[in-house]
């Protein structure tokens, strides 16, 4: 939480709506600081109407709006960090001459938001491609999900990377929590179209991220890979807390942030 206050710090003092100290301390200043930025974000209609939010989304929101005020684009307000705020947020620190690193050693990373290498370096990170620890996660899932190319067939869980499989696991424990199991069966979320893989990019010469255990593809009989938001059924708004719930997670939507593969999740930011 701290790490968290002290970014929010940075964020809405070079949007100069707080003159405090950056401490990672809620104080006085930087709660009034923090509503005044949902003051005006709410003005702007960046959040919605009638939109509230609650303890660390308000502080993630607040400090979305400081950074999209500066010019950084950190995507919605809404008071969940994906790839594109924590995009934003390294922008502003190296601007700022703080260096915090986003891409971060294997020791040092944890299962937030924005904190997964680049495509380019999950070797360094995640180790050698098809290697024994790309399967060594379980991911255990919260209702038995059914095989996208057998729906007669069903699985309680499935195998990934070791350090994925936290993050993974929460993902659709929290989507299943949202929605309700009628409804994550409606939306087709529990068709289940496979994780590790030892290949190459579809149409390409680079490895798969399934090649390391840090993907996963759900329905791709209606988020066929070329299909754009326009025909892509996991585009569609129904899906908004899905793809929330993922990114807030640190996991990247190849559908959100390049529009095709809606199927596509994975632990790797995009190069």
């Amino acid at each position: 939480m701290r790490e968290l206050i002290e970014d929010a710090q940075h964020a809405l003092r070079h949007a100069k709506i707080y003159e405090g100290l950056v401490d990672g301390i809620a104080g006085r200043k930087t709660r009034a600081a923090i509503s005044l930025a949902l003051r005006d974000a709410a003005a702007m209609g960046s959040t919605g109407p009638g939109v509230k939010f609650e303890g660390e989304r308000r502080i993630n929101a607040a400090m979305q709006h400081a950074l999209n005020v500066c010019g950084f684009d950190a995507g919605p307000v809404d008071g969940y960090v994906g790839p594109r705020t924590r995009g934003a947020l390294e922008e502003l620190m190296h601007l700022l001459g703080e260096g915090k690193p986003l891409q971060l050693d294997r020791d040092d990373r944890g299962d937030g938001p924005g904190r997964w290498p680049l495509q380019r370096d999950v070797e360094r990170v995640f180790g050698q491609a098809g290697g024994p620890q790309c399967t060594a996660g379980r991911v255990v899932l919260p209702f038995p999900f059914v095989l996208a190319w057998d729906l007669d067939r069903t699985l309680l869980s499935f195998s990934c990377h070791e350090d994925v499989a936290q993050p993974l696991e929460a993902i659709f424990r929290d989507a299943a929590a949202a929605y309700g199991e009628d409804e994550f069966r409606r939306l087709r979320l529990d068709r289940f179209g496979g994780c590790f893989n030892h290949r190459r990019m579809r149409g390409g010469s680079r490895l798969s991220m399934h090649s390391w255990g840090i993907a996963v593809d759900l329905d791709p009989e209606l988020n066929q890979l070329r299909w754009g938001s326009d025909r892509a059924a996991f585009a569609g708004k129904d899906y908004r807390t899905w793809w929330d719930i993922v990114e807030s997670h640190g996991a990247v939507s190849l559908g959100r942030e390049r529009d095709f593969d809606w199927m596509h999740l994975q632990f790797a930011r995009l190069s």
